[in-house]
Parts: structure tokens; C-alpha cells; sequence
């Protein structure tokens, strides 16, 4: 198809910051996105392109090349080509990891023509409230007022609280306790989502008061009594229609932020999920976004997309909260469901900050060795 894929996970932080295409991604960011880049290999086919930066030494040149090697065994022919710049390619989209005017900046400074970012170029400002994080509230009101009438209390709502003052902050946890979850309005893979059990309330007014500041305003969540964390995967086509993608489990081994992906076949995901919920719930949840998704963002974004949802217990009995994260970007999910359905292989991906100091026996690495940012593949 000639697309174009660029790695920017500091995209969220782009948008954060709304300063539009002057933005000048943090330190440890930009790094992420430079070492991280060949990750997004894993979705273009033959004809399609990833967008990387030149070689800094004859070393890391012999270290992609030995890894790119060693992933073509696992996946095949029919990559997509590694390129720095695209003034010489044929591109007709691009497909970044998340969209912003910085995304934008960066897809022009490589080359990219106006033809294949146009599609989103002129949608900047309503995707950047469309990524707030208000939107998960909204649409898991949609989804709750939808299903409970069919599933009752196998559907909870999550209504999460915005507010703008620190006072109004502090009230809230003064009167509902700090058994909740702090969260900025806009931040990815766990960042920005502090768990405050076992955190003095003074620490926890004081960090709302600093996401005040910085953004606007925080979001307050209860805390759930949860038992496993799920995702339902999408892409929303140029003509407004969002269609269903797949399904996604991933884990958390360290707070709040993500640290990898069960790989598995959707049926392989829903059977598990079936030892908690009727398997026509998570069907009618996944035809209810469709239509939901589709409404809230009425053709204003395309790509992939991403609803984070929970397994939890509800009065000791087994409930779905249909919506905790909106993601409107790809996520680790989307890639890890391609990843299985390249290769046929089902294992467990493991994102490692920094440089691992052992490699796990039998493992993948899923980009280049690097000092900054480590995935790898265990096929099982």
C-alpha cells in the first residue's frame, strides 16, 4: 500500500504540552523514539516503509543488520523497507504511532508530501481533545448506558472525576479516602497514572495540584478490586467507520505502567476472558464500540486505536468495566496482535527499560540491541 510507519511514542507528551509543531521532546523520549524506531516493522507488508534515523556508527549498523536477520526468520518475507528519509520513496499515507502537529512537523522534515498526511492534518485540534482523557469517561457512559439494561451488574461504570482546582481535589479525597487512582489528562503506557494506596493524602493533593498546573486539570479514579487487564483493538477508516481490530492481554508487572503483552489468538484471549463473563457480553461489548467509537469520533481521527478495559470483582462477584483507557494512537496491543498473527507463534512479549544486563534463553528481541529501550519475544 506505500505506507509510511513512524515510531513517536513521545507523541502523547506533544500533545500534552500543546505547542504545537515547536515542541522539543524530552531527553529520555526522544531517545525512546530513536532506539524503539525499528519496532514498528512489525505492521507494514512488502511496498511499505519505516521511517528511522541514520546509523551513528558502523557498530549499531552491524547490530540492526544481524537483528533484522534474525526477526525475518521469525516472520517471513514481506517486510516493509528501513529508510532514513523519503524524498525518493513513493508514499501514499502515512501511519504513525500517534498523530499531533509535531508528528506532522516530523513527517514533513523526512520528506513525507502533503498527500499523505492530509487526511489528518487539518483534525489537530479536535484529536487533541478527543485524546483527553475525559473521553474514556464519556465513552464508558455510553457503553454502561447501552449494556446494562441486557447485563445488569456485569457491567460497572467508572465514572471518573475531572477537576480544575486543587481545592475541589483535595474535597474529593477528603471525602471518598485515597483508595483511588490519580491520573493526568494526557499520558501513555501507565505514565501519568500514579496508585495512591498507602500515599499520605497531603502527597496526593500535592501531585493533583502539580497535574493541575501543568495541564489543566487531573482525573480522580476509584480503585478497583481488579483480577486481569484486557484491551479491544480498532482501526477507524477515512470514511468515519471504526472496525473492530482484535483483542489484546497485557500486564503489568511494575505499579501502573505497562510492562508487555501475553501474545495470543483472539479466540485464545476470549476463551480466557470466558472464565469470567459470558462470551455474548464481550461480543455485544465489541459490536456496542464499534457503533460508539464511530459517533465520538465522527471521522475526526484515523488509525489504529486502542479501549483498555478490566476483568474486576463487584461484590464478590465477576464484572467488565468497558472502558478504563482510550487510547487513540496504537498501543503495544496492536503490535503484539500483529506479531501473532505473523508468525502463528504465542508467547509473552517484555518491554525492559535500559540495557538488559542477561538475555532470556530462547528470547527474541524485538528491535535492535540498544542501551535505552529493550523488547523481547518468548514464543511458547
Amino acid at each position: 500500500m506505500n505506507e509510511l510507519f513512524l515510531y513517536n511514542p513521545e507523541n502523547d507528551i506533544a500533545l500534552a504540552c500543546d505547542t504545537g509543531s515547536r515542541f522539543t521532546p524530552p531527553r529520555q523520549a526522544a531517545l525512546l523514539a530513536r532506539w524503539g524506531a525499528p519496532l514498528i516493522w512489525w505492521m507494514g507488508d512488502s511496498g511499505d516503509y519505516v521511517l528511522t534515523a541514520p546509523f551513528s556508527s558502523s557498530e549499531e549498523e552491524n547490530r540492526f543488520w544481524q537483528w533484522l536477520e534474525g526477526v525475518e526468520k521469525l516472520r517471513g518475507s514481506g517486510g516493509p523497507q528501513f529508510i532514513n528519509n523519503c524524498k525518493e520513496a513513493r508514499i501514499c499515507c502515512a501511519v504513525p504511532w500517534g498523530w499531533s502537529r509535531y508528528a506532522i512537523r516530523c513527517l514533513y522534515d523526512a520528506g513525507v508530501p502533503q498527500e499523505a498526511v492530509s487526511h489528518m492534518e487539518n483534525n489537530m485540534d479536535t484529536l487533541r481533545l478527543l485524546s483527553h482523557r475525559r473521553s474514556a469517561g464519556i465513552l464508558n457512559k455510553a457503553l454502561t448506558h447501552s449494556l446494562s439494561p441486557k447485563w445488569g451488574c456485569l457491567i460497572v461504570s467508572e465514572p471518573a472525576d475531572e477537576f480544575f482546582s486543587t481545592a475541589e481535589a483535595k474535597e474529593h479525597i477528603d471525602v471518598n479516602g485515597t483508595s483511588v487512582y490519580i491520573k493526568s489528562p494526557w499520558s501513555s503506557s501507565g505514565r501519568g497514572v500514579v496508585c495512591c494506596n498507602n500515599i499520605p493524602a497531603d502527597k496526593i493533593v500535592g501531585r493533583c495540584d502539580a497535574v493541575i498546573r501543568k495541564q489543566g486539570s487531573v482525573i480522580i479514579e476509584r480503585g478497583r478490586d481488579k483480577i486481569l487487564d484486557f484491551a479491544m483493538l480498532f482501526r477507524a477508516d477515512a470514511d468515519g467507520r471504526v472496525r473492530y481490530y482484535g483483542m489484546s492481554r497485557f500486564f503489568n508487572e511494575r505499579g501502573t505502567g505497562y510492562t508487555g503483552n501475553l501474545i495470543r489468538t483472539d479466540d485464545h484471549i476470549c476463551s480466557e476472558l470466558a472464565c469470567y463473563l459470558p462470551e455474548p457480553l464481550i461480543e455485544d461489548v465489541q459490536d456496542c464500540l464499534c457503533t460508539e467509537l464511530s459517533l465520538l469520533l465522527a471521522g475526526h481521527y484515523t488509525g489504529y486505536l486502542g479501549v483498555d478495559m478490566m476483568v474486576i470483582l463487584n461484590g464478590g462477584e465477576y464484572a467488565l468495566v468497558p472502558c478504563v483507557e482510550l487510547n487513540l494512537r496504537m498501543t503495544m496491543g496492536i503490535v503484539a496482535h500483529r506479531l501473532c498473527s505473523l508468525t502463528g507463534r504465542e508467547g509473552i512479549m517484555r518491554v525492559f527499560p535500559g540495557k538488559k544486563t542477561t538475555a532470556t534463553p530462547g528470547a527474541l528481541p524485538l528491535v535492535p540491541e540498544n542501551p535505552y529501550f529493550n523488547i523481547d519475544f518468548l514464543p511458547s
